[in-house]
This record gives structure tokens, sequence and C-alpha cells, in this order.
């Protein structure tokens, strides 16, 4: 089994090209400008590179109040300053979320699951943002989780049920994640609010 870790999978073109056999040279793109922040039904971008399909779907934001701790060795000032600079608006930080999805070999494979508007009122679009990419849920073949944050793991289940939203996906989850969020030992050291 290949052990890749988030960083790996993120900048490593090798580790990408041998994990979803891509062949030849991978190129990497410049940052994207700056732009308002789609709508439900309006949040996807599809690049095709060879064989492979990337679709991005944006499921929403959330909006982080200024806190000195977040982002370290920088001041609020100093973010807000960045947050301007990047046309964005600096009454907070907006953090957005977006679920990458790879079409290859006949398989389609959705890296993590977003917050199934779980997180914030801002964010739960990535259902609608599917259906207007043409991505059906249950045609999804593998969703690989990077970690346990909520913003990764939310959409799994149905918004009040225990309902699948990929009911036909294989799921691949860290072995290390597992075993710490199975072990009751660390469960019950956790604040009553984040034990479910």
């Amino acid at each position: 089994m290949i052990e890749i870790s988030r960083r790996d999978l993120i900048v490593g073109a090798a580790t990408a090209a041998a994990v979803f056999g891509i062949p030849g040279r991978l190129a990497f793109i410049g940052a994207a400008e700056a732009r308002e922040l789609p709508a439900a039904g309006k949040g996807f971008h599809k690049l095709k590179v060879g064989d492979a399909e990337l679709i991005t779907l944006y499921d929403g934001i959330f909006r982080k109040k200024h806190d000195e701790k977040f982002i370290k060795g920088v001041s609020v000032d100093q973010t807000k300053a960045a947050l301007k600079a990047g046309g964005l608006t600096e009454e907070h930080v907006p953090i957005t979320f977006t679920v990458p999805v790879v079409r290859i070999g006949g398989k389609t494979i959705m890296f993590d699951a977003g917050t199934g508007a779980q997180l914030a009122p801002t964010a739960g679009l990535l259902a609608g943002n599917m259906k207007a990419a043409g991505i059906d849920p249950a045609k999804i073949d593998m969703v690989v989780v990077t970690h346990f944050h909520p913003d990764h793991i939310f959409g799994l289940m149905a918004k009040g049920t225990n309902a699948q939203v990929y009911p036909n996906a294989e799921i691949i989850v860290p072995s290390a994640e597992l075993a710490w969020w199975t072990d009751e030992g660390n469960i019950s050291k956790l604040p009553k609010r984040r034990q479910g």
C-alpha cells in the first residue's frame, strides 16, 4: 500500500503522477486571482490534463473573525492589509471550502467530502455545485479523506441523518486518524461538544 502525506499529494508531481497514473509531466499554474465567491450552481471549474479531468467544487465559506493568534507571527493589521491587497474584504478572514474531484481511468475520485451544510450558514453548497458540474454522488467511486476536520468529513453523511451521501464510494482514510478518533481514551478527554 502506498502511503502519501497530504503535502506529498499536493506538492509532489511525481507522487501525483504515480498515484493517478498520469502519463507525462504535470504543469503547475500560478495562484488564482481574487474574485467574487460563486453562488450555488455556479461554483465549479473543470480542467483537463491529458486523460485526467480535474473538477473543483465550491462548498462555501467560513467568515473567521480576526484573532491575533490565528496566523502565527502576523498581526491583525497585517492580515487586513494582505486581504485588501488581494482584493478581498478585510472585515474577516475568508476561509473557503473547495472539494477537488478527479476523473481518470473510468473512475471518479473525490478528495474530502466538504461541510455537509453542518459547519457554517455560508457553507454547504457542494451538492448544488456537484449537480451543476454533472457529478452524480452515487457515481463517486472513491472518497479520499485527508484528515478528519469537520470541513473534510461532515459531508459524508446527510445532515440530520446517518444516510450516506456517496453510497457506492470506497472511503479511504489515514490509518493514524482513524486509530486516534476510534480510541475511546482519546474521545473521553475531549470537551462534550466535540465528542459527537
